[in-house]
């Protein structure tokens, strides 16, 4: 049996091949603490019952659920949590930036959220990576993702549709401006009690 890591497709961008081990210097899981804080206080303000498992889906590098596991059993649910990064109504240009360091290595991230055509349904982020290696050294690498930009009707209307009882609360998080960010708390039908409507 070989211990050799698995070969990436090819033409994924160098963040996620070449420097795929420096991902605890981009988003290290500490930085996640009070985000997560806010969905599991949401979970048990909003729910019946008190929640004791849950689904989450498009989970990234796991940074949430490190620390959501001290309060769920990650697997399956009838709770499920959506929070868009940014809606049409309320989406402005911005930039973040990051990184941390471990030992002799150390990267730092500058992130641009854009939106070159207020007429369709996305937007760009274009991240740019500084990556210091031992001995000093530094390299660059580049990276682009395309992101849907969808109206709050939107996302109340598909969630509803696939069957879900939707509730819209805003996200109030130390690193999002006031007012132009939600979390909609969908949940089925037969989960534990019913949610009212936004």
């Amino acid at each position: 049996m070989s211990s050799r890591a698995p070969t990436p497709p090819a033409g994924l961008p160098a963040p996620y091949t070449e420097y795929a081990d420096w991902w605890p210097l981009l988003s290290a899981p500490g930085d996640y603490e009070e985000e997560a804080e806010i969905f599991r206080r949401m979970f048990f303000d909003y729910s019946d019952k008190s929640p004791s498992t849950m689904l989450e889906l498009g989970c990234g590098g796991g940074n949430n659920a490190s620390h959501l596991k001290r309060s769920f059993s990650l697997t399956l649910s009838d709770l499920a949590l959506f929070v868009p990064d940014q809606l049409r109504e309320t989406f402005k240009p911005r930039t973040s930036h990051g990184g941390h360091d471990e030992g002799q290595r150390g990267m730092r991230y500058l992130e641009w959220v854009w939106d070159p055509d207020p007429r369709d349904q996305t937007c760009l982020a274009d991240f740019a990576y500084l990556f210091r290696h031992p001995g000093g050294a530094v390299t660059v690498a580049q990276d682009r993702h395309l992101l849907g930009l969808f109206a709050r009707a939107d996302w109340l209307r598909l969630l509803k549709r696939v069957g879900f009882s939707v509730r819209a609360l805003p996200f109030e998080h130390s690193e999002v401006p006031a007012g132009t960010c939600e979390m909609f708390l969908a949940r089925k039908p037969d989960g534990p009690g019913p949610v009212n409507g936004p």
